[in-house]
């Protein structure tokens, strides 16, 4: 066995983990499962399910499931369709943040309308961050907007360098009111491949030059963090006539960071910072004590689905020779995670805040 790094564990705060709703392509048992195996002890589910959770009680009800099915801790995202009469208030102590889809997304619940992107600026009034799915020409609205009634600002999945240069010059404005993430497919897998049907996702990949700019935003802090964006959907619905856009990533996200470090692409005191210490303060989240994971370097291995945690044993990086793995995983002192099998139960995992 070669060198073990200890690492503080990663922290996601972007996955969709289909509770309640599509179960079938992943639940909250096993893409918290997926999480250990990759290191990630913690995540923050979106709202984007069958119904888009925009209520307390549908935000209760996903609550219940994560306490019964979640190996690791978990917490949620709001969603809104910009209605006036949606009571922010009654949930906004329960969640992480607000998500606005501003493009068009998996369940289409995508807010174009610019009264009612008005009104949820003007209405959030709390202190989490609004996240935007807001891809090109619709995230300059949601800067402007943010900036009027100055309200945090998280923009998700950037992939575009027009992007990176926008938030940008909203960080020389309003410092850390804004917040940015990127995923590990748009550093690492270009457009190149996007008539793969297992490459195809919201926003799309991009060019060489624009994940350069991407590299370079993350590097100089113009992004904050990597997160996955993890959206998990089964072989056959990905090899349709209609294949469905997202892709996983949770336990491929450290592997593939690594490998980008060798590379001389990121440092290691960067890829601690993007994963862990970036999300923990934009989002407010507790520090677990006695958590950490044990990562085997000079370990060589190829990344299949078929031998991931996730449901529909998937990747992006099928076939990807990387040279670190996850080998151990400790959660408030208890070893969850090791050598490819999960130890906790169902359930085991804290329900956030």
């Amino acid at each position: 066995m070669g060198e073990i790094l200890r690492l503080s564990s990663l922290v996601d705060p972007h996955v969709h983990f289909r509770t309640p709703g599509q179960e079938y392509k992943e639940n909250f048992q096993s893409g918290s499962r997926s999480a250990l195996a990759g290191g990630v002890t913690t995540v923050i589910d979106m709202p984007n399910n069958v119904q888009l959770v925009t209520s307390r009680k549908l935000l209760d009800r996903k609550r219940e499931l994560g306490s019964e099915q979640s190996h690791c801790d978990i917490g949620f995202h709001l969603g809104t369709m910009g209605d006036e009469e949606q009571n922010f208030a009654e949930s906004a102590d329960y969640v992480y943040g607000l998500k606005i889809y501003m493009n068009n997304t998996t369940g289409g619940f995508v807010v174009a309308d610019p009264t009612k992107l008005d009104g949820i600026f003007r209405r959030w009034d709390f202190p989490q961050p609004i996240l935007v799915h807001a891809e090109g020409n619709t995230l300059e609205t949601a800067i402007r907007l943010a900036e009027k009634y100055d309200r945090r600002l998280h923009v998700c999945h950037v992939s575009l360098a027009d992007e990176v240069y926008q938030i940008s010059e909203a960080k020389l404005k309003r410092g850390d009111r804004v917040s940015a993430e990127v995923t590990p497919h748009h550093l690492l897998e270009s457009s190149h491949w996007s008539a793969d049907v297992y490459h195809q996702m919201k926003p799309p990949l991009s060019d060489f030059s624009d994940m350069q700019v991407l590299w370079d935003g993350l590097n100089d802090g113009t992004i904050d963090m990597v997160a996955t964006d993890h959206a998990p959907h089964t072989r056959a619905e990905k090899e349709s006539d209609r294949p469905p856009s997202g892709v996983t990533g949770l336990e491929t996200t450290l592997p593939v960071l690594l490998m980008a470090e060798r590379a001389g692409k990121i440092t290691l005191d960067r890829i601690k910072e993007v994963t862990h210490t970036s999300p923990v303060l934009v989002f407010g989240l507790p520090e677990q004590p006695d958590t950490f994971i044990e990562v085997v370097r000079d370990e060589p291995w190829e990344i299949h689905g078929e031998d991931l945690q996730t449901q529909p044993h998937t990747t992006p990086f099928e076939g990807r020779r990387v040279l670190d793995r996850v080998e151990r995983v400790t959660l408030r002192g208890n070893v969850v995670y090791e050598a490819g099998n999960i130890l906790s139960e169902p359930g085991s995992g804290n329900v956030l805040p």
